[in-house]
C-alpha cells in the first residue's frame, strides 16, 4: 500500500505499529517478563499502552511527539469541545 501510495506521488506516508496487542493477557504476560526488572522499559510499555488503549477507543491515532529527555510524548488530537448553554440575564430573587 505505501508503495503504491509512494508511486501515486505521496511523499508522507504515516505508519503506526504496535510491538503487541495490549489487550491480550498473553502479551502482558509477555511484556512484563522481558521488563520485569527494568523500570524505564515498564513505564515505557506503560506509555505505550495508553496510546494504544486511546487508538482501541477511539479508531484514532494520538499526536506523537518526542520530548527534550527524547520520551515519546502522546496527545489526544484536538477536538472542539461542546458549547454549553449559558444564560446571560439572571432572574432577580423578589423575596
Amino acid at each position: 500500500m505505501a508503495v503504491h501510495a509512494k508511486n501515486a506521488g505521496q511523499d508522507f506516508i504515516p505508519v503506526h505499529v504496535f510491538p503487541v496487542r495490549f489487550g491480550n493477557a498473553r502479551s502482558m504476560d509477555y511484556l512484563g517478563s522481558v521488563s520485569l526488572a527494568d523500570n524505564d522499559s515498564q513505564k515505557f510499555w506503560l506509555n505505550l499502552k495508553n496510546a494504544y488503549d486511546y487508538f482501541e477507543k477511539t479508531r484514532k491515532m494520538p499526536v506523537v511527539m518526542v520530548n527534550a529527555q527524547g520520551k515519546y510524548v502522546y496527545t489526544a488530537p484536538v477536538v472542539e469541545p461542546a458549547v454549553a448553554h449559558i444564560p446571560t440575564t439572571r432572574t432577580q430573587n423578589t423575596n
